[in-house]
């Protein structure tokens, strides 16, 4: 299951966690704490069949970088593989 904006969620998150910045836990910090706990604990993954093709899924926004290695499965649903992401960089940013 994709979350759109998970990146951003993420990032809000990690504004706590920054050297210059009060910690300060408010609503808004507790709802994207909710959206994690919900929808960020899925891992569980499908073993490859080398005999499939693979679909690769990949996300971008102005923060972050995802991508969804999977392979379909029975109805036409894919089953995810691996999962990758990493936030971008100041200077990638730009």
């Amino acid at each position: 299951k994709f979350i759109k904006g998970y990146a951003y969620i993420i990032a809000l998150m990690e504004k706590l966690l920054k050297k210059d910045v009060t910690f300060h836990w408010n609503k808004e910090c507790h709802k994207s704490l909710d959206v994690l706990k919900e929808n960020g604990s899925y891992t569980h993954t499908s073993v490859p069949d080398w005999n499939k093709e693979f679909h690769v899924h990949v996300d971008a926004s102005c923060i972050a970088l995802g991508v969804v290695l999977a392979q379909p499965g029975a109805v036409e649903i894919n089953h995810p593989i691996d999962f990758a992401s990493r936030k971008l960089s100041k200077a990638k940013k730009n």
